[in-house]
């Protein structure tokens, strides 16, 4: 049951350094639950009764060792048991009804849940230690290297991994908006600081603080429009960068990105102007709103890289369905030739 070539193709497709192993295990449990369990009699264990119970000496009730419902064959002494639902119960093991439980045709149903096991199987009769009761099921370990099966928890697992890069993604993006918002802020309080008076700055026009005609106030009000855009509910409430980031909303977050650079272009534009004049306090504004148009590509960036995790994720997810139903289909298609097969046989004797 050994699972290493799966690991080695899985960081061969993924990139990852050690697969994950509680994504292979779960990998291996989602083809157990998509296949029908006839399918995969060659995956099957026993119950040791020494382990799980089913004789006196151990317990006489059997707690399946996983939680799986594919239960292939209980069987008493050698005999197979039908299974019988819950409210069947007391009739099993009544000497009085029809439905009694006999060593020869033995009869089961299944009981609680214990937590990190399986059901509880009761058999009856009561299992003795010299007529123990088994359970065959569909052993999920034994999807493994060297079953038919295999390429199917490989896309599943990778299919987690890349999951788990995209959502790795998410604490680089919240970082690069964090450090984008606070070169847009260090713009902003050096744009407050332009006043209509020459004692302000080296520009001795008052035009230049003018409302109306300055180029400066229009700084301003791009870089304001880009705070509210990050942070503050613009356009709408719910729909500022750091609230799309968190509703994983990728395509409205790059809308919004893309304002934002487009408005940090603008306040550029505006303030190219005025560079070489020679006031600092401008260049202090141009070096900030470059800082942080480096920080808004590396969103977008990051972004981007997170959309190619998700798209490879789906696609090995689609691959792995694919597998499965085409494992089933065949398979199917086997069982029923055989079927036909064995009834024309049956007719010609």
């Amino acid at each position: 049951m050994a699972t290493t070539t799966i690991a080695s193709e899985i960081e061969a497709l993924t990139g990852v350094t050690t697969a994950d192993p509680s994504f292979l295990v779960s990998a291996q449990k989602f083809v157990v639950s998509s296949v029908p369990k006839n399918l995969l009699k060659w995956a099957s264990s026993l119950t040791d009764p020494a382990s799980h119970g089913g004789n006196t000496s151990q317990g006489v009730n059997i707690v399946m060792p996983t939680a799986t419902d594919s239960i292939l064959d209980v069987s008493r002494n050698g005999f197979s048991a039908d299974e019988v639902p819950y409210n069947m119960k007391g009739f099993i093991a009544n000497d009085a009804s029809l439905h009694l439980a006999t060593s020869t045709y033995p009869k089961y149903y299944l009981n609680d849940t214990n937590s990190g096991e399986g059901s509880k199987v009761i058999v009856k009769p009561i299992p003795t230690d010299s007529e123990t009761a088994v359970i065959l099921y569909v052993d999920y370990t034994k999807i493994d290297d060297d079953c038919d099966l295999r390429s199917v928890v490989i896309y599943r697992a990778a299919s987690s991994e890349f999951s788990k890069l995209a959502s790795g993604m998410n604490a680089g993006v919240t970082t690069a908006l964090t450090y984008l918002k606070a070169s847009v802020d260090q713009a902003e309080t050096a744009a407050d600081r332009f006043e209509a008076s020459n004692d302000a700055s080296i520009f001795g026009d008052p035009a230049t603080y003018d409302a109306t005609n300055s180029q400066l106030v229009r700084v301003k009000e791009a870089v304001d429009k880009v705070q509210l855009l990050i942070e503050t509910d613009k356009p709408a409430s719910g729909y500022d960068a750091y609230d799309l980031l968190q509703a994983e909303d990728i395509e409205l977050l790059n809308g919004n990105l893309s304002i934002v650079k487009t408005e940090l272009e603008r306040a550029q534009v505006h303030l190219s102007e005025w560079v070489a004049i020679g006031d600092m306090r401008v260049k202090q504004i141009n070096a900030a709103l470059a800082e942080a148009q480096g920080y808004a590509g590396e969103v977008t960036a990051r972004i981007g890289q997170q959309q190619i995790y998700i798209a490879e994720s789906q696609k090995y997810y689609n691959w792995a369905k694919q597998e499965l139903q085409t494992y089933v289909g065949m398979n199917e298609k086997s069982i029923q030739y055989q079927s036909q097969q064995q009834q024309a046989q049956a007719e010609a004797q």
